[in-house]
């Protein structure tokens, strides 16, 4: 299987596909953010391009992730949506799939995209347009096993004539956080991971780090903690500085949905 991974990120597709198949290539990734690409490339031996724009040269291709850029579309943005540049490079996806012609293609971003329909009539009419049937589900974090506050739609495409695509049921017992840390927390689960937010207080909007213990005490969840939180084993490298790395840490789309979005692509695939 060959794979396109773009604005990867941590690369979270990529440590799905690892999990789900043997034997894939990265035949292409991108970002624009420099330690994104170092922490990439430290962890996958891929090493990223930077802008997608400058990207000419695609090989083909059997899946194309994009877990495109969210600020237009959050909720804690200026809900700029399609008219924000970072808004329109989800064009870009579609410049891509066409020279690459996947058979698969899956697209992530915030849930908050929903309320944007310009947007989902963008991608479903470019992408029927370039031969898909798209469908398309928000995911809850907390019902795919790791216990995050933290939700995001996947847009999967099916290049037309080939078996449709069923989204993964939620798991019937997923973990609350006291069971995924093994120490007693108040919280079943954590708030979303966000991209700031490492020095706010515990009743904070922002806050991600700090929670509540049985005993009273308040427990501070450390750079290793969040990885796990975002599905990532606690000796993933992260390349550079303190904030730069919890910017990544917010951003990534946690691996139990990109596991769970990859494994039944590979049921499909297979049936």
């Amino acid at each position: 299987m060959k794979f396109i991974d773009l604005f990867s990120g941590m690369g979270s597709f990529h440590y799905a596909m690892k999990d789900n198949w043997e034997g894939h290539e990265c035949v292409l990734a991108c970002d624009i953010n420099s330690d994104c690409r170092d922490t990439y490339k430290a962890n996958y031996g891929v090493e990223p391009k930077g802008d997608i724009k400058l990207i000419k040269d695609v090989s083909q291709c059997d899946i194309l992730f994009a877990g495109t850029p969210c600020p237009s579309f959050s909720c804690m943005g200026k809900h700029l949506g399609l008219e924000d540049e970072r808004g329109q490079l989800i064009n870009e996806v579609f410049r891509i799939v066409k020279l690459s012609n996947p058979s698969y293609v899956v697209i992530e971003n915030v849930k908050n995209i929903l309320k944007f329909p310009e947007a989902i009539d963008l991608i479903k009419q470019s992408m029927h347009f370039l031969d898909y049937d798209v469908t398309y589900k928000v995911l809850k974090c907390w019902e795919y096993g790791i216990p995050q506050n933290r939700e995001r739609v996947f847009f999967v495409c099916v290049k037309k004539g080939l078996p449709p695509y069923t989204f993964p049921e939620p798991l019937t017992n997923s973990p609350t956080l006291s069971e995924y840390l093994n120490k007693p927390f108040v919280k079943d689960r954590i708030n979303t991971i966000r991209t700031v937010g490492w020095y706010s207080k515990i009743d904070d909007r922002h806050n991600w780090s700090y929670y509540e213990t049985t005993d009273g005490s308040v427990y501070h969840l450390t750079e290793d903690d969040t990885k796990y939180l975002q599905g990532f084993p606690k000796d993933f490298t992260l390349c550079g500085g303190k904030i730069s790395r919890f910017k990544q840490l917010g951003n990534t789309i946690p691996t139990c949905l990109s596991k769970a979005i990859v494994s039944k692509l590979y049921l499909t695939r297979m049936f």
